[in-house]
């Protein structure tokens, strides 16, 4: 049998949908919902755009290392809508009023405990940031990093290219782990008792913290890149500003690769 998508709720004659990937509730659906139930009007729009909702949300992003933009995502088709994370979904349940601000609650109570989530919440964490890492923070740092090489004008030589990429991944890694990719590859191969090939990405064996330190690295340092930083002194930098004050680059515990919790998820 397939798993199903979504949880769909009736509520005032609205269908209330819950995604069973990550929690996130359809908001637009319920603003329909309040309006059929007491006649008036309030708009997610109008909620989002609010200065202390601004500030709830990128708190909720620094927290989570969930990008705003992926906080809050529009969706088109039969059931779009703006479908808003969990931890947003509550505040705007309460902005409604207190009977939707209760049953959010516990909707999303009903969502982690009984079995609706196909994944745990660390699991759902882990996915979220590796997705966001691999078509988005590490993107950003690629492009500005090829563009250093460009106007210093050592971008066309491919094999110096590759090395200074390594060099800056590197100096990442080093920052988060203590170790090089070089050295994660070797002990990764000797944990799964098997050689790890070179199109394998380390990455998707990272836990989600180290996954989300990673992510604010990278955010950080293709920032100073944008104002001429160098590479890897914009790395160094970003690492004093992103990582906790008391961090100590530590080996990471491999965990199981990210592709078992999307099959889990699909």
């Amino acid at each position: 049998m397939a798993k199903q998508k979504s949880t769909d709720r009736e509520l005032h004659g609205v269908v209330i949908q819950q995604r069973n990937t990550d929690g996130y509730i359809n908001a637009t659906a319920m603003s329909k919902a309040h309006l059929a139930s007491t006649g008036q009007r309030r708009d997610v729009n109008h909620w989002i755009e609010s200065s202390r909702v601004k500030d709830s949300i990128q708190h909720v992003s620094l927290k989570t290392g969930i990008p705003v933009f992926k906080l809050v995502e529009s969706k088109k088709g039969r059931y779009g809508g703006t479908f808003i994370h969990p931890k947003l979904a509550v505040r705007f349940g309460i902005w409604l009023s207190d009977e939707f601000g209760y049953l959010v609650e516990e909707w999303i109570e009903e969502w982690m405990t009984t079995g609706k989530n196909p994944l745990t919440q660390a699991e759902a964490e882990r996915l979220v940031y590796r997705d966001n890492l691999k078509s988005e923070s590490r993107t950003r740092l690629v492009e500005q990093v090829m563009w250093h090489l460009k106007r210093i004008r050592q971008y066309s030589d491919q094999e110096k290219r590759s090395i200074f990429f390594a060099r800056v991944h590197d100096a990442i890694n080093l920052a988060i782990t203590g170790e090089t990719a070089k050295s994660m590859r070797k002990r990764l191969s000797k944990t799964l008792g098997r050689e790890v090939k070179g199109y394998e990405l380390i990455r998707d064996y990272f836990p989600a913290l180290e996954l989300q330190r990673y992510i604010a690295v990278c955010e950080v340092a293709a920032n100073l890149m944008r104002t001429d930083v160098p590479p890897l002194a914009a790395v160094e930098k970003a690492a004093e500003l992103a990582l906790p004050a008391n961090h100590q680059p530590t080996p990471i515990d491999f965990t199981i690769p990210i592709k078992l919790i999307r099959m889990k998820a699909s």
